[in-house]
């Protein structure tokens, strides 16, 4: 579990979560300048057979909320039952790498019942299943409600949806898919290049992400990356591992956290590996067929969030469970 704190050029203080973690309101937290940007994880390559390449897993979901005054919902009774508006709370997935895919709004209703409303999500990118790849999604929503002080109140959270991973092909000598790219605030990933018949033996580029080009389905290309992310890997060559989708280097300035799809393997004789998704939240490639090979995994998700510090006198003790 990693929670690192980046003091960004304009003044801004940006807050980066993977894995599990126990956050704190910062004492110089801002309630009216604010933004919440999941990240889901990507999805897992299927691993080849004796007669038939595996899929690509899928790209993560990504999604944003700007300006939500979380700590007054938090801290402050409703007043119904006098307990707290809205409770956040951060689910983890194991289902390729470790990553956030939830952070969800729990809010009290006028009689006092407890409401399940979905806040902010960065969904999972599906894996594969045999040959066919991760499936692409929407969005699950596009804003949320809470009910504070007598009123419900309608927040907006956008966002793009999963990536498809590529098809593997069903043959004794076929290479396998490449991964979908990550979504980011700019568009979806990259849909991973399916295997066709056509250069059948050599594994399929990965999506670039966020808003990214598809990974190639007719060569080894990985699809370009959106502006700030990760291009898709290229897929490999005959008895060949697919190369890992394209990494986001963080730095004081970067603001997108969208990998790119990793690169199907390639068939032939040896072990061949399905290309790892790219930090964050890219599916990898899908295995070849016909050799020892296994699907390339998944990268985690993670959760952004970006504040304009404000000078706070009273202690906080609301914690956000992660």
């Amino acid at each position: 579990m990693t929670q690192t704190v980046t003091n960004l050029a304009n003044g801004d203080k940006r807050i980066v979560i993977t894995g599990t973690e126990t956050w704190s309101f910062p004492a110089d937290w801002n309630d009216s300048v604010n933004k919440f940007e999941a990240y889901g994880p990507g999805g897992n390559g299927a691993s080849g057979t004796a007669s038939a390449s595996g899929g690509g897993g899928g790209g993560g979901s990504y999604q944003s909320l700007s300006n939500f005054p979380l700590k007054l919902y938090s801290e402050t009774p409703n007043p119904i039952d006098g307990q707290p508006t809205v409770i956040i709370n951060t689910v983890n997935t194991s289902t390729a790498a470790i990553g956030f895919t939830f952070f969800q709004a729990f809010t009290t209703d006028g009689d006092g019942g407890v409401v399940y409303n979905q806040g902010l999500v960065g969904l999972v990118g599906l894996s594969a299943s045999g040959i066919a790849g991760g499936a692409a999604s929407s969005t699950p929503n596009s804003s949320f409600t809470v009910y504070y002080s007598g009123s419900y109140l309608n927040y907006s959270t956008p966002g793009f949806g999963r990536a498809a991973g590529g098809n593997g092909r069903t043959s004794t000598t076929a290479a396998g898919g490449g991964g979908g790219g990550a979504a980011g605030p700019n568009g979806a990933g990259g849909a991973g290049g399916a295997n066709t018949t056509t250069l059948g033996t050599t594994g399929r580029g990965g999506g670039g992400g966020n808003g990214g080009t598809a990974g190639s389905g007719t060569s080894a290309t990985g699809g370009t990356a959106g502006t700030g992310a990760g291009g898709g890997g290229n897929g490999g060559a005959a008895s060949t591992s697919g190369s890992a989708g394209g990494t986001v280097i963080i730095t004081s300035t970067t603001t997108v956290f969208s990998g790119g799809g990793g690169g199907g393997a390639g068939d032939g004789t040896g072990t061949t590996v399905g290309g790892a998704g790219g930090l964050y939240g890219a599916g990898g490639g899908g295995g070849a067929s016909s050799t020892i090979s296994t699907g390339g995994l998944g990268a985690q998700g993670v959760l952004i969030i970006t504040y304009t510090p404000v000078v706070v006198s009273a202690s906080n003790k609301f914690f956000l469970m992660f």
